[in-house]
């Protein structure tokens, strides 16, 4: 391939950056052993049960994941039953202690 064309291709505006930089330099909001609750995303159908019941778990993250479609990921565990599982960073929000 002719290099002209290849440098045309690759070539970008002063100061642009390119989406994959963009998004490497972007950090998980959270670290691992914070206190975190669970937070529902809108249109999201859940029992009454366990509506109340994850209102009032709280899980510890364990894990930081990485980027996965729109956000980042987290592995959490609930500190009383010790069950674990994977959400995305707009799921999850500080706990107030």
């Amino acid at each position: 391939m002719d290099n002209r064309f290849l440098n045309k291709l690759n070539a970008q505006p002063r100061g642009a950056m390119r989406p994959e930089w963009s998004r490497a330099e972007r950090r998980h909001k959270m670290v691992i052993g914070a206190s975190v609750t669970l937070v529902g995303r809108a249109g999201e159908i859940r029992s009454k049960d366990m509506e109340q019941e994850l209102q009032t778990a709280r899980f510890e993250i364990t894990r930081l994941l990485p980027f996965e479609g729109q956000s980042f990921q987290y592995r959490i565990k609930d500190t009383i039953t010790g069950r674990e599982r994977v959400v995305a960073e707009d799921q999850i929000t500080s706990a107030a202690t």
